[in-house]
């Protein structure tokens, strides 16, 4: 699965994960790993990077209690966590990425809720 996001100057992000079940959902245990790719068209400077996921249903439907159809619903958040993949512990000038470059940041991470 992936997400494409086209950022000014023709700068280029992506985020791709693998998916562990055909219908690409996870259960407690499963890792979540995939590779976010930055492509730049000019210099750019990158202090911190991190992957944000969250896991969280959302369910609704109709109920019928005599002539009435009664609109039920129902969420329940699972997990969030936050990854960092690249952090400038100095707080210095962070990592460079020169010119067209084409950057590759993989993560892995254990689903436990």
């Amino acid at each position: 699965m992936s997400k494409n996001i086209v950022l000014g100057s023709g700068k280029h992000f992506s985020v791709e994960y693998d998916r562990v079940k055909d219908q690409g959902t996870y259960s407690p245990g499963d890792v979540l790993s995939g590779k976010v790719t930055v492509v730049t068209t000019k210099d750019i400077k990158v202090q911190s990077f991190l992957v944000r996921a969250k896991g969280k249903t959302k369910v609704s439907w109709y109920e019928q209690e005599g002539q009435n159809s009664i609109f039920r619903s129902n969420k329940k958040k699972y997990f969030y966590f936050e990854h960092i993949i690249l952090q400038d512990k100095n707080k210095g000038d962070g990592m460079f990425c020169n010119l067209f470059s084409e950057i590759f940041f993989i993560f892995y991470v254990k689903i436990i809720w």
